[in-house]
This record gives C-alpha cells, structure tokens and sequence, in this order.
C-alpha cells in the first residue's frame, strides 16, 4: 500500500465483545471515544522522527486516535483506518 502525503493506514485492534448467557452480544467499546491499532504503512511525508524509525525497524507500532477519525475501509480483508499524521494522538 502506498499512502501519499502524511497519512498514516493503522489496522485496527479487535474490539472486545460479551456474550450474556441469553446469547445477547455487547459492544465492547466501553464508552472510550478513542481506538488504537497497529500502524501497517506511512505516507512520505510523515513528520514523527519515532513514527518513522520504529515503522522502518519492522517494530509493531501502535498508536492511540480519535473514534471518528480517518477513512475506515477494508483492504486485503483488514480492517484499517486511514489517518493524517496529526489524528495520532499517542505512540503506545
């Protein structure tokens, strides 16, 4: 995947979810409006020296953005989120 500019694609983590004895599914979001996920490509013009040594050294990166940020699509049966590098709001 080649992202332009200062985008960042993350793949976002599994949501946890329960199941009551019912068979009732809740939605494990837990009330946090934000989400992380791991960080799978960076565009060419990312700013964060961190962001991009540690994607370079092969390291799983993750990081922490705002529910309602970015594009959501579905490439190669992933779930990613597609953000500008200023949606980022931790290095976790």
């Amino acid at each position: 995947m080649l992202l332009l500019g200062d985008r960042v694609a993350v793949q976002l983590d599994a949501e946890k979810e329960q199941v009551l004895d019912s068979g009732l599914i809740v939605p494990g979001d837990d009330g946090i409006p934000t989400k992380s996920g791991l960080v799978v490509a960076l565009g060419d013009n990312i700013k964060s020296n961190r962001l991009k040594n540690d994607v370079d050294k092969k390291k799983d990166v993750y990081v922490l953005f705002d529910y309602y940020d970015g594009i959501k699509a579905v490439i190669k049966g992933k779930d990613v989120v597609i953000l500008k590098e200023e949606d980022v709001i931790a290095i976790l």
